[in-house]
């Protein structure tokens, strides 16, 4: 007669596999390893775009170049640190998923503003993640909004020949962000490319 184990051990076993159950439910959990679950961090975070005519654009734009108008050595020697701040953390970001100088460059440029700028020069980095690694670096380095980051947009056409300019790169506009938000000069960029930046419009 085939042995049947008591119910004690039948007990022990039931919470031994349910614990083993619990454990690897926290695991999967804590790693974010369900199946389907979305890790991209930008995933929950909507992306504010405001599409402006050249006049619009440039108006809004400007307000950039508002001089700041310090009193003392110090006063400027602090801002040019704070000024190196904001530009390693946008390259920073940066670097992370692109390269210097084929895919961007943050440039060096300098004035007493809150300003900065810089470019994309490959199709691989015009994209939605762009806007939201500037808009991310910008949010941590700049939580009160006071920056603009600038950027043109000169994709390189790998043209084997190029013999003029627009042979070797292709002009696809500008945009800049500030607080929170990306401005786009919609009459310098095409819906298309709009679009591939995750505008709505």
């Amino acid at each position: 007669m085939e042995h049947q184990p008591s119910r004690p051990a039948d007990a022990y076993r039931s919470s031994y596999q349910m614990h083993r159950l619990f454990c690897l439910l926290v695991l999967l959990a804590t790693t974010g390893c369900f199946e389907n679950e979305n890790t991209d961090p930008h995933a929950d975070k909507t992306v504010m775009f405001s599409v402006l005519s050249k006049p619009e654009f440039k108006a809004a734009y400007e307000r950039a170049f508002t001089p700041l108008n310090f009193t003392s050595e110090q006063e400027k020697d602090d801002f040019r640190a704070r000024l190196a701040e904001v530009r390693s953390a946008i390259t920073d970001s940066l670097a992370t998923k692109w390269s210097t100088p084929n895919d961007f460059q943050v440039s060096g440029d300098f004035d007493y503003c809150f300003h900065t700028c810089g470019g994309v020069y490959s199709k691989r980095i015009f994209c939605e993640e762009y806007v939201s690694t500037i808009l991310d670096s910008l949010g941590k380095v700049d939580p009160g909004g006071e920056w603009t980051y600038h950027t043109s947009c000169e994709i390189a056409t790998n043209h084997p020949n190029p013999k003029t300019a627009g042979d070797a790169l292709e002009m696809r506009g500008e945009m800049f962000f500030r607080d929170g938000t990306c401005y786009i000069n919609g009459d310098r960029m095409r819906r298309d490319h709009r679009t591939q930046l995750g505008c709505p419009d």
